[in-house]
């Protein structure tokens, strides 16, 4: 409910069994919201309860015989779990507009959709006791603007009867700006300032201090599509659908990330995230390009329906390096689906699906940040705030892991569905597996370094700054880790999933619903873990 408003939404359709090769996510069937939009009467909607407060209103205009449709809807959101957590409160509003018209041109027809959706939160500066107490200041910004283009053009032709292209786009504007107070119950924080490898000198920390910062993030994300539709009459019952098109998606955040006004005063001590940030429109954008092609045959007769899908996809990431494993890899998707329906008053459905998919690495795993890495060489602290020296020792992992693949999912289908005087029933059983997921993997480096810690005999502070050549200098070994994502994570789940919908109560015009499943889902590893 946060960033989601469901009164915008005119319906919501869902397809059982493995996705067509259309849809990249074959795990959990398909789900597609639909919008509203045509032409409604005015509709208004509040909601009041101990946490929520709503208040919705939107309808839809005719604007003219040839100017189409256009329907306005808009929502505000008051959200608190609990009235003594006041940084949980949240608010937002919420507006829609979505435009729809149809041309004709002889046989032709063309539908044009566009859609624009925006999100603001409202309630940007918050409060609670701490940031009361600490005079701290905490603003939160955010919007997110999206726009959809559709056009869907009906040419009636066997060898193309539908052609569609699809664009889509959005923009996040996600600030959060702090003024806060970091307290040390364990006395001064030593932290190092270092962001080369090598000896450097660092810092004490004062016991409290005021560190000014904001995080930045200005994700954009943009969609494409293009699907066409062939459709085939080879005999009376016999018919053939043909679904093809090419898919283009590309992410990119533009934000600077965490961005600290004094670097001497850091917000987090020892997060690395917040010690040496780094922007994140650094990082480069991911974009996936893919293809598919779908044929489905049907064999109609009387109430009886044979159907059989056969599918493929293509995946190809773009811009990476050109030493990454994965540059240049088309990868292939199968997918196949079979059901077979009969019965009139007594329908039964049986159905067998099999699917592949390649999950593809995130940004965070393609590109994850340096780990740093600072060892304490000298350490000395005294009341005497001119006496104090730090010495550390850093060394800096890069744990880009450039072999990684794409994880390979497979999964295979068996169902029934039965519908009899008003029961609905769906049993599904599944087997899938993967063996090449995404996991952390600790790496272990041996590391040797210069360790001042014992005091020369008659050695005092009171009178100069604490020198190496103060210490008994000593070799110090030690193995160090860092975190590294490999294909190494296996899971196995199978399992049964059910669901059954008694006839309709039509006194009280309701519904009853029993769902269910049971899974059992194995996880290991197919790569050596060691200590």
């Amino acid at each position: 409910m946060r960033y989601i408003s469901t009164d915008h939404i005119q319906r919501v359709e869902f397809t059982r069994g493995i996705s067509s090769a259309q849809h990249g996510n074959l795990s959990s069937g398909l789900i597609q919201v639909h919008s509203k939009y045509g032409v409604t009467p005015l509709r208004v909607r509040v909601k009041a309860d101990l946490k929520n407060k709503l208040v919705y209103a939107g309808k839809g205009f005719k604007l003219s015989e040839k100017a189409g449709t256009l329907h306005l809807g808009a929502d505000y959101l008051h959200s608190i779990d609990d009235i003594r957590e006041e940084m949980d409160k949240f608010s937002r509003f919420t507006a829609q507009a979505y435009y729809n018209n149809q041309f004709k041109f002889g046989d032709y027809r063309l539908d044009l959709d566009a859609k624009l959706n925006q999100t603001i939160s409202m309630n940007k500066m918050k409060k609670d006791e701490l940031t009361y107490e600490y005079n701290e200041t905490y603003k939160a910004d955010y919007s997110k603007t999206s726009l959809l283009l559709k056009g869907n053009l009906t040419l009636n032709r066997s060898w193309l009867e539908k052609l569609e292209l699809l664009l889509s786009s959005d923009v996040v504007f996600d600030k959060i700006t702090r003024h806060k107070m970091v307290l040390s119950s364990s006395g001064p924080l030593n932290v190092p300032l270092a962001k080369e490898e090598g000896e450097h000198e660092g810092m004490f920390l004062p016991g409290k201090y005021y560190s000014d910062f904001y995080i930045d993030n200005i994700p954009v994300n943009l969609f494409t599509q293009l699907n066409a539709t062939s459709r085939f009459q080879l005999s009376t019952p016999v018919s053939t659908n043909l679904f093809y098109g090419l898919e283009y998606r590309r992410s990119k955040n533009r934000g600077d990330g965490a961005v600290i006004e004094d670097e001497t005063r850091p917000p987090y001590p020892y997060d690395n995230s917040y010690m040496r940030p780094r922007p994140n429109h650094q990082i480069p954008a991911l974009s996936i390009g893919a293809a598919y092609l779908q044929a489905e045959l049907l064999h109609s007769t009387g109430n009886n329906l044979f159907k059989l899908s056969l599918g493929g996809r293509l995946t190809e990431m773009f811009n990476l390096a050109d030493d990454y494993a994965l540059s240049g890899k088309v990868l292939a998707e199968p997918r196949v689906n079979i059901s077979y329906t009969f019965g009139h008053s007594f329908k039964n459905t049986f159905r067998a699906g099999y699917g592949e998919e390649n999950k593809l690495p995130t940004l965070d795993y393609l590109y994850p940040e340096k780990i740093y890495k600072d060892f304490y060489m000298l350490n000395a602290y005294s009341n005497k705030e001119e006496y104090r020296r730090l010495i550390t020792y850093t060394n800096i992992y890069d744990v880009v892991n450039k072999d990684i693949r794409e994880n390979r999912n497979r999964k295979i289908e068996l169902g029934w569905d039965m519908e009899y005087q008003g029961f609905d029933i769906s049993v599904t059983a599944f087997y899938e597996k993967t063996s090449s997921g995404f996991e952390y993997f600790k790496v272990y480096n041996p590391l040797t370094y210069d360790l001042y810690r014992t005091l020369k005999p008659g050695v005092s502070f009171n009178d100069h700054i604490p020198q190496k050549d103060d210490y008994e200098k000593e070799k110090y070994s030690i193995f160090t880790n860092s975190s590294r994502v490999m294909n190494s994570k296996k899971t196995i789940k199978k399992g049964v999933e059910y669901r059954v919908i008694f006839p309709r109560i039509e006194p009280i015009y309701t519904s009853v619903e029993l769902n269910g499943a049971f899974y059992k889902t194995n996880y290991g590893s197919v790569l050596p873990e060691y200590y």
